[in-house]
């Protein structure tokens, strides 16, 4: 099943293209931000035509990029989702720069000069922000057991008690996730908390779409956890499993 992040690639670049057709073929002119909300006197002062298929262009683009993320983000291409989303501060600069001369004043107006440096001051913002949370979700599970405790670290950490472990079981598979509860939830890796099919609600720790997966069972409810090396996986199995043997 597709993760969250693909259908929200998806749902943007429907709405881009939607967007893109509305104001090159039917000319709604009134989906361009800035004329939208100018007066009817200084709407006569931009060169709409050229504008508006430039707007048309920057919509079709990003659609384009966003399907490129989709496809990343559901074949699981982690490597590729960051650069094609990273692409978008650079393609809406461009456009932005660009349209300024079909507006009133030209491009060297100073109402032009400081949307553009918003736009390019905002747009850093969130390439900063979005970056920063790509590399924090993705970041890998440190998992440290001891003789009384699975100390979890990393993206949604916790400590889990060993005493009062129902079960524990490493399998190749996992069950197909149906909903995100609250989490990370992009490519390859998933980390919080999530619906599983057959299973309910269940703490994810997964940072490899291959097994094997580690459940524990505590409280009724399922703990899964997988690391980016199969044999580590193995290796934290038998460190959970030599712990719960002391305890029972």
């Amino acid at each position: 099943m597709p993760s969250t992040i693909t259908y929200v690639f998806i749902v943007f670049a429907v709405i881009l293209v939607i967007f893109g057709v509305l104001i090159k073929y039917y000319k709604c002119y009134w989906l361009i931000s800035g004329y939208n909300l100018s007066s009817k006197e200084e709407k006569a002062k931009y060169d709409i035509v050229p504008l508006g298929n430039l707007m048309a262009k920057l919509c079709f683009s990003m659609a384009a990029v966003f399907g490129v993320a989709a496809a990343f983000s559901y074949f699981k291409i982690n490597a590729g989702i960051l650069p094609a989303v990273f692409s978008v501060f650079i393609i809406v600069p461009y456009f932005v720069i660009k349209a300024q001369k079909y507006g009133p004043g030209g491009a060297s107006s100073t109402q032009s000069k400081i949307a553009i440096g918003l736009v390019i001051g905002v747009l850093i913002a969130s390439g900063i922000l979005v970056g920063a949370l790509f590399t924090h979700g993705n970041k890998e599970t440190q998992v440290i057991v001891s003789d009384n405790l699975i100390d979890i670290k990393g993206p949604y950490s916790s400590k889990y008690s060993i005493k009062g472990i129902e079960s524990i079981e490493l399998k190749d598979t996992m069950p197909e996730i149906l909903s995100k509860s609250i989490g990370y939830d992009m490519g390859s890796s998933q980390k919080g908390d999530f619906n599983l099919k057959g299973i309910g609600g269940a703490r994810l720790y997964i940072n490899n779409e291959k097994g094997p997966y580690i459940y524990i069972r505590k409280e009724g409810k399922y703990i899964i956890i997988n690391l980016k090396d199969e044999n580590k996986t193995r290796e934290l199995y038998d460190d959970i499993k030599a712990a719960l043997g002391k305890v029972k």
